[in-house]
């Protein structure tokens, strides 16, 4: 009987490490999955980000020829003004987004404000204004008008 005894102790204790070994290896694949995709998600981020300094870093440079110098800045600036434009103009995508996404409420009457106070709103948001403070100026904005 004892011999029996153990051999069923000993299948019970196989199949109870199995058992916590392949939960174990779901765990840690779930887990790996998680952080590869975060890891994911940081990585693209980064590289739009890094392509857009590329484009700036691989144009020509004419400053060499003399004759190109005033006509090279003067396009330089309306470019330079043309990305700030669509710059400004993604961020403020960007802001109106995450208040859509994130403050629903406040996104709607956003939207009810006159574009200057939209305007003004997003401007403190670039300055780094907390959002409590442009969800308050939003509301203040709204009872103004």
């Amino acid at each position: 009987m004892e011999g029996g005894a153990a051999l069923h102790s000993w299948r019970w204790n196989r199949q109870f490490l199995s058992s916590v070994l392949g939960f174990l290896l779901v765990v840690g694949i779930l887990g790996y999955s998680a952080v590869a995709l975060s890891a994911d998600d940081y990585l693209s981020a980064l590289e739009a980000e890094a392509g857009k300094v590329d484009v700036e870093l691989n144009e020509p440079d004419s400053a060499t020829n003399p004759g190109t110098v005033s006509q090279s800045a003067e396009q330089g600036g309306q470019a330079l003004q043309s990305q700030k434009k669509e710059g400004l103009a993604s961020q403020r995508a960007n802001f109106e987004s995450l208040l859509k996404k994130h403050y629903f409420g406040t996104y709607g009457f956003y939207r009810k404000l006159p574009e200057r106070s939209r305007q003004e709103v997003f401007e403190e948001y670039r300055r780094g204004v907390g959002m409590d403070k442009i969800r308050k100026k939003i509301v203040s904005r709204l009872l103004q008008h």
